[in-house]
């Protein structure tokens, strides 16, 4: 991270000012620091660019407001479940100590579990709804008795996974969970009961700090192949395709 902000400092002050400035963005993922990223972005800032985004895919996720990508659940709360609306998440890669929580409350209790998206095995009882949106849109209508068991239990909640929130329909699907969690009243003088599971620390501190990629970039085109990037970062990449 160091050199990479020493060699944005080198182009910002000692380029030629008759030469057309350089078009910088960078493609951050995985395992990065609160304070390296806020540096790198403020540098990017000072060179004239808003082009830096988490990961291979841009995000739909809402980070105007903390509720919208955080957790917001402590592990002591777990206890206080009755029944459970995953969407888009798998516990067992992503938050392991979670899965583990979830289990344990299975085998002493009677937990309602029900999971949205792709199907994996987390060694616990669960009901399957399927991957597709219209199984939400499904227990917005009352059309299922997963509806009826998320309402006549006090203590219903909801995760969604942030992973899931980067497909093309991802800012449509979050808007339909707030409104499942608002007519389900989540949000009580207790606590926040809809919680977003984030895929990395990554994603959250860029939540955290409000980093997006700017309306004009590029990176927000996925199927445009050339960015007509005169230089990219590419910081700790898991998975980078010709498509960035």
């Amino acid at each position: 991270m160091e050199d990479i902000l020493v060699d944005l400092t080198h182009k910002m002050f000692f380029k030629n000012d008759n030469v057309k400035p350089l078009k910088i963005a960078a493609v951050v993922d995985s395992l990065i620091d609160f304070e390296g990223l806020y540096l790198m972005a403020l540098a990017l800032k000072n060179a004239g660019s808003s082009d830096i985004q988490v990961g291979n895919t841009q995000s739909q996720i809402n980070f105007d407001i903390p509720n919208y990508y955080t957790f917001n659940r402590n592990v002591n709360s777990m206890g206080e479940l009755s029944s459970l609306l995953m969407i888009g998440v798998n516990t067992r890669f992503e938050t392991s100590i979670l899965n583990t929580i979830l289990r344990k409350h299975q085998l002493v209790r009677d937990l309602n579990y029900t999971v949205l998206g792709v199907y994996s095995n987390l060694k616990s009882k669960q009901n399957h709804l399927g991957i597709s949106p219209k199984s939400l849109l499904k227990i917005l209508k009352n059309s299922t008795e997963v509806t009826q068991n998320l309402v006549l239990t006090k203590g219903s909640s909801i995760f969604i996974g942030s992973e899931i929130l980067k497909s093309k329909n991802g800012a449509i699907l979050q808007n339909l969970v707030r409104i499942l969690a608002k007519n389900l009243f989540l949000k009580t003088s207790k606590g926040e009961r809809l919680g977003i599971i984030q895929g990395n620390t990554s994603s959250l501190i860029f939540n955290h700090l409000g980093i997006a990629p700017g309306v004009r970039s590029n990176l927000y085109i996925a199927d445009v192949r050339d960015k007509k990037n005169d230089l990219l970062y590419s910081v700790q990449p898991y998975n980078l395709t010709s498509k960035k």
